[in-house]
């Protein structure tokens, strides 16, 4: 599973406190960028503040819950595509 992180910041620091916060981030966390059509981020960070989540809080769960459940399925052949389940 990916470790969790809430994405809270802290609110007004200088810039030494900022710098200090920014290097404890780059080496604590990985950061990856997700593009999204227009209009589903608001969709995503609305869903996850229904459910008393940060955006980035929901985003992981979301891919934890998703690797999870994959791993229970059949694995997907070079073209993609999932495995099918055998017949019996």
């Amino acid at each position: 599973m990916l470790p969790l992180s809430n994405g809270s910041g802290g609110g007004s620091v200088g810039k030494t406190s900022a710098a200090s916060k920014n290097k404890y981030r780059d080496k604590t966390y990985d950061r990856a960028e997700i593009v999204l059509s227009k209009g589903s981020k608001a969709v995503l960070q609305d869903h996850a503040k229904q459910r008393g989540e940060s955006f980035n809080g929901f985003i992981n769960r979301a891919i934890n819950e998703a690797i999870k459940r994959d791993k229970k399925l059949p694995c997907a052949s070079k073209s993609g595509r999932r495995a099918e389940k055998p017949s019996a």
